[in-house]
């Protein structure tokens, strides 16, 4: 199990920052849980599910008083199951092939946006702030590490 954090109160064009008159602040927290089952030394499987919460945040000038604006997205994010396996060492080299897919167990919600916001705000109207993580379902990594 693993928890993955972000803060961002800065706002970007490109690589330039720029202003941020609204206070734009986005926080995002990623649980991430897996199981992996060794079936022989050189087989096994994974499964691997991702929990997010995001939380956005604006303070919004206005002549009646400031508002505060927030909007949270969470829930259960896609889910990944994958088989592993080890090769045959190569001078001390280990390589490991992984291959599955990610099952769309989560959703993809498009921000709320308030009139207020999509005049000045620093985050497009629309991006989609998504607890989907791959656009295809097929899963293939490579990793190699050395024994010493």
């Amino acid at each position: 199990m693993w928890v993955i954090t972000e803060r961002r109160d800065a706002a970007f064009e490109g690589s330039s920052e720029v202003d941020n008159p609204l206070q734009e602040r986005t926080s995002i927290a990623v649980l991430l849980v897996a199981a992996d089952l060794r079936l022989t030394d050189r087989f096994g499987v994974q499964a691997a599910v991702s929990v997010p919460d995001i939380t956005r945040t604006a303070i919004v000038p206005r002549p009646a008083g400031p508002l505060n604006y927030r909007e949270t997205f969470s829930g259960l994010g896609d889910t990944s199951l994958v088989a592993w396996s080890r090769l045959n060492p190569v001078h001390r080299w280990n390589l490991v092939v992984n291959f599955g897919a990610s099952l769309p167990t989560g959703r993809t919600e498009r921000p709320r946006f308030r009139p207020e916001l999509q005049v000045e705000a620093k985050i497009p109207a629309y991006r989609r702030l998504a607890n989907r993580q791959l656009d295809s379902p097929v899963i293939f990594q490579f990793g190699i590490s050395r024994a010493f």
